[in-house]
């Protein structure tokens, strides 16, 4: 086989895998299968050949690291998380069929990117993915059916990749989706290197937030009890947590209706009962979500460090990369909660960032001079617009801002809670 693949010349090779499930660090990878273009597959017992001779490991290690191999998988970031962390094989060159699909459908489908979905829909196979369960806690020798399974999952990527990619240049995306297939191997890095969290910072952070979460419940009680029916032994009845209930009180302490009391509501509001709850919300969060069970929900027990899923295409409409399980892109803005997550000795934490991006490139095509002279002097956007409307100084601690033509670093919050004004002036919300 590995002659075989030498013979190829390095022409592009159709790879899957079968595992026992979906986590590389306690998952065992039980098959790789190749297939040519010409219509060929070749299926490899892993735990039979590779497992069991190092020598046959280490040929066939050089051949599918080789420079110019290319390689064609569906959702091919799992496949080499999984090669590399039992093999300890890292393929440099994929192409990926399911990124490519979710691109040409980019914002307007969020399922039906699997391999049996699109090889429905472009009349190339109908594929069955009932035997794939039975690889799970699989032991002992494969069926004849799982081995055919298999080796259908490599038999039609070539074709379903040479339909995708008319539509891809047919919509003029080659450079992206060239550029998505070159951070497949960087996004399989990252998930599987993980996050180091620790874990003394991230308790003391539970406690401090309970702590305030009472205060701001307490401020809450000032603005409503008041407002609310009484129980048969005349003490208040609210749920500062039910938006049910708290629309009725909203509208009678501000004196209008509102369309709701989430958050992007909320943020448009200026009243002190609205800052509290926005407060008491936030305080509350980070209590129920990011507390000790974060941690206990997270960290992985083989590795002790935090694995998240990221998604390259199709989590979000705009293209953006998001994250899942947990949401390692929502951690709270606070910098004791970023400074949790920290470097173990002998490593360092390097921070690079795009800051404002859209709001940069709205200012330039703009030519407003105004916005442009909030990033030409590292202004903060949302805060020199919402100083502008509100006709006095909002800032956060540390951002800059002008006095007199003088630009300066802000000591402490100053109106902080207006911030989100400006904010929303900006995006056009």
């Amino acid at each position: 086989m590995l002659e075989a693949i030498r013979r190829l010349d390095n022409a592009p090779l159709a790879l899957d895998t079968e595992t026992t499930g979906l986590d590389p660090f306690t998952s065992k990878l039980l098959l790789i299968q190749l297939g040519t273009e010409q219509g060929n597959q070749a299926v490899i017992d892993v735990q039979k050949t590779l497992g069991t001779f190092p020598e046959l490991l280490s040929e066939f290690k050089t051949v599918m690291e080789h420079p110019q191999q290319v390689f064609i998988l569906h959702n091919a970031k799992f496949d080499y998380k999984m090669i590399k962390q039992s093999l300890g094989i890292e393929l440099l060159y994929l192409k990926d069929t399911m990124i490519a699909a979710q691109l040409i459908r980019a914002g307007l489908q969020k399922k039906g990117f699997g391999l049996d979905d699109l090889t429905h829909d472009y009349n190339l196979a109908d594929l069955s993915k009932s035997v794939r369960q039975t690889f799970e806690n699989h032991k002992g020798p494969f069926t004849d059916e799982q081995i055919k399974y298999a080796a259908d999952d490599v038999a039609y990527l070539h074709k379903l990749h040479k339909v995708l990619v008319l539509d891809i240049v047919d919509l003029k995306l080659d450079s992206v989706y060239n550029l998505e297939c070159e951070v497949i191997s960087v996004t399989g890095d990252m998930e599987l290197n993980g996050l180091h969290l620790d874990f003394a910072k991230w308790s003391a952070l539970e406690a401090t937030a309970k702590k305030e979460s009472l205060l701001k419940k307490q401020e809450l009680d000032k603005h409503f009890l008041q407002h609310c029916e009484k129980d048969l032994f005349g003490d208040p009845i609210v749920n500062y947590n039910s938006h049910v209930q708290l629309k009725p009180l909203l509208e009678q302490i501000l004196g209008h209706s509102i369309p709701g009391t989430g958050k992007e509501v909320l943020e448009r509001i200026v009243h002190p009962a609205v800052r509290a709850l926005l407060k008491y919300r936030e305080y509350e969060k980070r209590v129920t979500t990011y507390g000790t069970g974060f941690y206990k929900e997270h960290v992985h027990p083989k590795t002790g460090r935090i694995h998240p899923t990221f998604v390259q295409v199709g989590g979000t409409d705009s293209g953006r990369y998001s994250s899942r399980e947990p949401n390692a892109q929502n951690i709270p803005r606070d910098t004791n909660y970023r400074a949790a997550f920290t470097a173990e000795k002998g490593w360092k934490i390097v921070g690079a960032d795009y800051a404002g991006m859209e709001l940069v490139l709205l200012a330039e095509f703009s030519e407003d001079p105004e916005f442009k002279k909030i990033f030409d002097l590292g202004l903060d956007a949302h805060g020199h617009v919402a100083t502008m409307i509100q006709d006095k100084l909002v800032i956060r601690k540390g951002d800059k801002y002008l006095d007199k033509g003088i630009v300066k670093v802000a000591t402490e919050d100053v109106n902080a809670d207006l911030r989100p004004i400006g904010k929303n002036i900006n995006f056009g919300r």
